[in-house]
């Protein structure tokens, strides 16, 4: 589990082959979990997301992250910065890919990251920002780095408004999703409007 930050899908690959029935039982099962959790946009084909088939939605994800979020080992393991790893005889090294986990102004308490090239660059983000604990789903960013600087705009959009309107309960994480496009970006990441925005 240790290796998740740097190789989340060779661990996700070997798991759904040695899972009791094999890789189809594992994805079946994913999909019977991600429909308990009231993931009804989401439909899964294998486990390591590669294939442009596995389908989900910023809401979705959302609800996924806030279910990851009940699992102290998942916290720890996606928000460690870098890690040594034994593999045999020899010491591996990992390294975050999402930077804002350095970042001594983020306290981010679950993240992924993610890429293909059908759906652009992407991370979903469990994080305390402006005296709230949010979820942040941000998709298909234009960039390399495009990703850091949506979830920065956005921080500080928040640390500018003193609420954030929201339809969750008291007990739950606050639902931030938004799939932002290079021309938020280019407009000066002003996130109070824009068809590019979704909150």
């Amino acid at each position: 589990i240790r290796a998740i930050p740097g190789a989340i899908r060779e661990a996700a690959y070997a798991l759904g082959a040695n899972y009791p029935g094999g890789m189809d039982a594992l994805v079946d099962a994913m999909n019977q979990k991600a429909h308990a959790l009231g993931m009804h946009d989401s439909r899964f084909v294998e486990p390591t997301g590669l294939s442009s088939m596995n389908q989900s939605s910023a809401h979705d994800l959302a609800l996924l992250v806030k279910a990851a979020y009940q699992h102290p080992q998942i916290r720890e393991y996606s928000t460690t910065p870098d890690a040594s790893v034994a593999v045999g005889p020899r010491q591996v090294q990992f390294r975050n890919t999402n930077a804002l986990v350095r970042s001594p102004v983020w306290e981010i308490g679950l993240q992924k990251t993610g890429f293909i090239s059908q759906a652009g660059r992407c991370v979903v983000m469990q994080a305390q920002l402006a005296g709230r604990k949010l979820i942040m789903v941000l998709l298909d960013s234009a960039g390399r780095y495009t990703r850091v600087g949506d979830a920065e705009r956005i921080r500080r959009w928040l640390g500018a408004r003193p609420s954030v309107e929201t339809n969750a309960g008291p007990q739950s994480a606050q639902l931030i999703t938004s799939t932002l496009s290079a021309t938020m970006s280019e407009g000066g990441g002003d996130l109070s409007g824009g068809s590019a925005d979704s909150f």
